[in-house]
């Protein structure tokens, strides 16, 4: 074949340095996971110690800021019980209120810089050395500091709660400003308690964080209090407010890492600031370790890789060049695949010829076993086989137990099956195999079973009993046989089945009994249409039937009485039981007979149905006779007539004008009035309704009695013709329906008044 096996692509060689480097690869990806596992807990454990320091740096400003806002209450309060009067402060109350606040700062003056009232109507300040107005007190101490008028009056006007305020030295501080509800006032009065910025410098500086990062404190309004790093003073990180864990951001063309907290008592936001490259450097360290480490594992292990391959590849390529050499098959067959599959296939071709002779040699006996069976039970053997059964059995290699033998036919109800279960029924050879593998399992010393597909969905069964058995043990075993498949096949494949029964016969040399066992097995599946489906029908000596069934008009005139008025379902279903025993139809009348019950009565139903229904648009009705035509068991039949009728009664409720009996009456009226003949007898009999139900009913519909209707109608028709005609009084009353002339005139002048002739001459002179 002369083929260079190792520079294949898919050579096993390859397949060895591949395999080998999975594992290495394999090795590595587990490597990596406990790396990324490592690097999240590094993450985790950095985070961790980060909020801690962030939480330690809280508690320890908070309670400072809280006993600010806390010593504002005191302050306010204590001014309040001083200043008793609504207008001016007198020398004594400012006295008192200084004095005050100097008690209050006692116990807080290492946290306290400064504590001073603003009184906004009078613009006058009470602070710990004297009260004075604001103007004069902000020159005393901020004037100098670079605190500018406006912002001093800003602050006196609209600040509240801790804020940024400058000290007295000039560096910035933190000031809590409360601002008491006070009815009637336009400005409010403020307590403004100032943080004494060494103290606060105290506590930043020890709360600097080692790895460059810096603690900063926001109001609730997101605005700057202090930091421990004048560098992040112009952050702002108010958007961020709503984030509970780390998160990252961009400031100055860096990137940081933060994290934020809010005080539950201040409202106050505590944030920690971290340049993200300090952050994650051990993180990084340690990444950077391991992939160096990768990288030389991975190029030590490929070199060890091809080793190992070259070494466990040269035994397979010895063994593949000593195939080229001895190799007749044509090489383009090999041209895709490795070593291993050149070797898997020259196996293959080696045994491939062998078992297609085999499966063709058992496919053609097997049907040639079946097309003689199926010769047999039609009663048509192959000629080439002889007439003896035996030795049509022999030559197929099939014992005979006995030359006993029944007939079961087996036919699947298409309806009762999964919609999927249509193709299997196209292929009869695999409703025979499901067949065949069920009486394998029954098959014993008594009997055995072989299974013909006959066409779609049918297939029998020839059963051949062993000698030496009572007829009557012989029927029960078939009977046996016949529950045990139809359990086995529907609990197995969800199918319904019908099964019918022959008798046993005997076979003798003019192969006489197979064929007649078959066709008492096909004529006791007629019995199908009366019994009904998903039944075992075992066969019954044919008789002859008392009676032929014969059309009758009673059924056509049954079915249209019927169909005059509305009917509830429990009539419905009366009268359909009156169709079934008045012809005697019952399960046990033969399928002839059966057939032509259910001809004639769907012939009648679609022509009753047809002719009282006007409504073109209604396509159901069409389809009647189909129908009911195509039901396959007078059980379906059944049913299905129930349904016709109950769809028309539906019908009826949408025309009940048109279609009650009052309704009919009177149409039957306006269209043979003419008829002198026409009165409440005719009517009776046409209807088949008595007199006085006749009377009463039409009345309750129409409101008038049926002589009068009669009459209106009649008289209605003369005043036409009178007006619009030249016919004489006589023509008119013959053709109204009258039965005289005189009692013509002497009906229309009681209705109108004035006689035939006077009604034309007034008629005409308008």
């Amino acid at each position: 074949m002369n083929r260079n096996t190792g520079s294949r692509k898919k050579s096993v060689l390859l397949h060895f340095f591949l395999s080998y480097l999975y594992l290495l690869i394999f090795a590595l990806v587990i490597s990596s996971l406990f790396h990324l596992q490592t690097v999240s807990i590094l993450k985790k454990e950095n985070n961790r110690a980060n909020s801690a320091i962030l939480k330690q740096f809280s508690n320890a400003l908070e309670d400072k800021l809280l006993s600010m806002s806390e010593l504002a209450v005191q302050a306010y309060i204590g001014a309040q019980s001083e200043h008793q009067s609504q207008n001016t402060l007198s020398s004594y109350e400012r006295y008192r209120i200084c004095k005050n606040l100097n008690q209050l700062n006692t116990a807080a003056q290492t946290n306290i810089e400064n504590l001073f009232i603003y009184y906004s109507g009078q613009r006058y300040i009470a602070g710990l050395k004297s009260s004075v107005p604001a103007d004069i007190f902000y020159q005393s101490y901020y004037h100098k500091i670079g605190f500018s008028m406006e912002e001093w009056n800003n602050a006196l006007r609209t600040a509240s709660g801790f804020t940024a305020f400058p000290a007295k030295t000039g560096t910035r501080s933190i000031a809590f400003v409360y601002s008491p509800f006070q009815q009637g006032k336009k400005e409010r009065d403020k307590v403004f308690v100032c943080f004494n910025p060494s103290r606060l410098q105290s506590i930043l500086n020890d709360s600097i964080w080692e790895s460059n990062g810096a603690f900063l404190v926001f109001n609730d309004n997101g605005d700057l209090l202090t930091s421990t790093d004048s560098a992040y003073n112009d952050m702002s990180l108010k958007l961020y407010f709503g984030k509970n864990d780390f998160f990252d951001m961009k400031y100055g063309g860096k990137e940081y890492t933060c994290k934020i907290i809010q005080s539950e008592r201040t409202d106050c936001y505590y944030a920690s600031v971290t340049p993200k490259a300090v952050a994650v450097e051990p993180v990084t360290d340690f990444r950077n370790k391991v992939l160096l480490f990768s990288a030389l594992l991975f190029c030590a292990g490929m070199l060890i890789a091809y080793i190992l391959s070259r070494r466990n590849y040269a035994p397979l390529k010895k063994l593949i060049d000593w195939i080229d050499e001895k190799a007749i098959y044509d090489p383009q067959s090999f041209e895709i695949g490795n070593e291993i599959d050149i070797l898997e296939k020259i196996l293959q071709l080696s045994f491939q010829e062998q078992e297609n002779l085999i499966a063709q040699i058992r496919n053609k006996k097997k049907d040639l076993i079946q097309s003689s069976l199926r010769n047999l039970l039609c009663g048509t053997p192959s000629p080439t086989q002889g007439n003896s059964i035996q030795d049509i059995f022999k030559k197929n290699d099939i014992p005979l137990l006995s030359d006993q033998f029944a007939v079961i036919l087996i036919r699947i109800e298409e309806k009762y099956s999964h919609p999927t279960d249509a193709e299997l029924l196209d292929s009869g050879g695999l409703f025979s195999a499901m067949a065949t593998n069920t009486m394998d399992k029954l098959s014993g010393k008594e009997f055995q079973g072989f299974a013909v597909p006959m066409n779609k969905g049918l297939c029998a069964l020839l059963i051949n009993f062993a000698p030496l058995i009572q007829e009557t043990i012989m029927q029960e075993r078939l009977l046996f046989i016949a529950k045990e498949v139809k359990t086995s096949l529907e609990s197995s494949f969800g199918m319904s089945l019908t099964i019918s029964l022959s008798n046993l016969h005997m076979e003798d040399e003019e192969n006489g009994g197979i064929q007649q066992a078959f066709q008492e097995a096909q004529y006791a599946m007629e019995y199908r249409l009366t019994i009904g489906s998903n039944q075992i029908i075992p066969y019954q000596e044919k008789r002859e039937d008392d009676s032929i069934y014969t059309f009758s008009f009673q059924t056509d005139h049954f079915i249209s009485l019927f169909l005059k008025e509305p009917r509830n379902p429990r009539e419905i279903d009366q009268f359909v039981s009156a169709l079934f025993t008045n012809k005697d139809i019952d399960s046990h009348i033969s399928p002839v007979i059966a057939k032509d019950f259910i001809y004639d009565v769907s012939g009648s139903l679609s022509k009753a149905v047809t002719d009282k229904m006007t409504d073109t648009g209604k396509e159901w009705k069409k389809g009647i006779f189909y129908r009911l035509l195509h039901c396959d068991t007078l059980t379906q039949f059944r049913s299905e007539l129930i349904d016709v009728l109950k769809e028309y009664q539906e019908y009826l409720k949408e025309k009940p004008d048109l279609y009650s009996v009052g309704a009919q009456i009177k149409t039957f009226i306006s269209q043979n009035f003419s008829d002198p003949a026409l009165s409440l007898n005719a009517l009776s009999s046409e209807f088949n309704l008595s007199t006085s139900h006749l009377s009463r009913t039409f009345k309750e519909v129409n409101g008038i009695c049926i002589s009068d209707y009669i009459s209106a109608c009649r008289i209605t028709r003369a005043r036409e013709l009178l007006k619009s005609s030249d016919k004489t009084v006589q023509q008119i009353a013959e053709e109204t329906g009258f039965l005289s002339s005189s009692v013509f005139i002497r009906v229309f002048k009681k209705a109108e008044g004035v006689t035939p002739g006077s009604y034309r001459k007034l008629k005409n002179r308008k």
